[in-house]
């Protein structure tokens, strides 16, 4: 009767080695080449199949979910396979052989033959598919695992968005990211300049002059936010026309009135006991211009022409002598040293009548008995149109409600004229530059 053959472990099954050549090691185990393979649990879902590879004669291998892990190329020994194989159990212990004197050795971490548990041939798996049994990893606490057996960190959901839960305090907000000086700025797109005009004084000897001759010029300056004011040079503060004077510079946009207090050549009552304009010393009337001239720092001067305007009226001449004496001096520190510190200013202009623009007021003027005079037209250096002007310069000359309600004067002769006779005569206003001359791209010029 022969050997009885061992009882095998539950859940193992017998199979025949594949033929093999005899060990011929002193030693080796002659027996029946039979292997007892050790079949272990399969874990639920993994389709509880039976791995039976072969293996040595007289081994046992654990046999279920196996751990990939190749050998490297460079350490691989020639034929040697990507794989090993341990003889552990389905619980990480050592198994000793089934039969043979010489697998009864020592079996432990120091033995030889003890191997770790080594991963298991890799098999290729067609793209787009996990492999059958995914490495079970025990979750870390605040993991979450993964649907393909992997874990991740949980994250909570957002408040409001899936969860019921009412929305947490809002963290404070973060500062605003600095942008690289490489990247490119925005263009910034500036609104074009308006120009400013200069600023402008007129010197006149009457208080209606500056409304006839230089008042559309005074009334674009204002209102393109220009500084201007007016020095009239007879009638006392207190006088009758010195209210009409106010409400005219009003309507211009020029201020309050600036009066030098001297009497009129032809009318007594414009300064009480005060000399008249032409019998007036020159150093005390062109000292009086200076201290207005560097208060007001202006830009632009306007006064009459050597002619006197159309009539010629001594004041006119004389006024723009003191005119032309006093834009000099203003800007001389020796000159006048109490009339404050000195200020130049950049234009003097004369305002005047050219031939061709005289047409009109010639034959009324000569009606009235006064005499009519004009210069070339070459000598006017500025012709200003005036027409969007047109109606607060009218109104200017309307406040001097004395010299309108007369006939002789040139307010009374144009209230009697039609409105297109009127407007063609006041629509246009002519100047000749005297200090300096005529310069091209000058910015104190008058604006035509």
């Amino acid at each position: 009767m022969g050997r009885p053959r061992p009882r095998l472990p539950r859940g193992a099954v017998r199979v025949r080695a594949a033929a093999r050549p005899p060990d011929r090691r002193p030693g080796a185990h002659r027996g029946p080449r039979s292997a007892v393979l050790v079949v272990g649990r399969p874990p639920p879902g993994s389709g509880g199949d039976v791995d039976r590879r072969d293996r040595p004669a007289g081994g046992t291998a654990a046999v279920g979910r196996q751990e990939p892990h190749p050998v490297p190329g460079h350490l691989r020994a020639p034929g040697q396979r990507l794989d090993h194989w341990t003889r552990r159990s389905s619980l990480g212990e050592p198994r000793r052989p089934a039969a043979g004197p010489a697998r009864l050795g020592r079996l432990g971490p120091g033995s030889r033959r003890f191997r770790r548990r080594a991963p298991a041939r890799l098999q290729p798996h067609p793209a787009g598919h996990r492999r059958q049994d995914p490495p079970r990893v025990r979750p870390r606490p605040g993991h979450a695992r993964r649907p393909d057996g992997g874990t991740c960190r949980a994250r909570p959901a957002p408040p409001g968005r899936r969860s019921g839960r009412p929305p947490g305090p809002r963290s404070p907000p973060r500062p605003p990211r600095r942008v690289p000086h490489w990247h490119p700025r925005p263009r910034t797109v500036t609104a074009p300049e308006i120009p400013v005009l200069p600023s402008l004084l007129a010197v006149f000897a009457h208080p209606d002059d500056e409304s006839l001759l230089a008042g559309g010029v005074l009334a674009q300056h204002h209102a393109a936010g220009a500084r201007t004011a007016v020095v009239t040079a007879t009638w006392a503060p207190d006088s009758r026309r010195a209210p009409e004077l106010a409400d005219a510079l009003a309507v211009l946009g020029a201020g309050t009135p600036r009066l030098l207090g001297y009497n009129d050549a032809r009318d007594p009552e414009a300064a009480p006991g005060r000399p008249r304009l032409v019998d007036a010393p020159l150093d005390e009337a062109v000292g009086r211009l200076v201290a207005h001239i560097r208060d007001f720092r202006p830009d632009i001067v306007i006064g009459h022409d050597a002619l006197g305007q159309l009539t010629g009226h001594p004041d006119h001449v004389r006024a723009h002598q003191i005119t032309l004496l006093a834009v000099e001096a203003a800007g001389l520190a020796h000159m006048h040293p109490d009339a404050g510190p000195p200020w130049q200013p950049a234009a003097l202009y004369a305002a005047t009548h050219p031939e061709s623009g005289v047409g009109l007021l010639r034959p009324l003027l000569e009606g009235a008995g006064k005499a009519v005079l004009s210069v070339p037209d070459t000598y006017v250096t500025t012709s200003v149109d005036v027409t969007p002007w047109a109606d607060i310069k009218w109104r200017a000359i309307l406040a001097n409600r004395g010299e309108v309600a007369r006939e002789r004067p040139l307010p009374g002769i144009l209230a009697r004229l039609p409105e297109g006779d009127r407007i063609q005569i006041i629509q246009t206003e002519y100047f000749t530059r005297l200090i300096p001359g005529p310069m091209k791209g000058d910015p104190a010029q008058l604006t035509t």
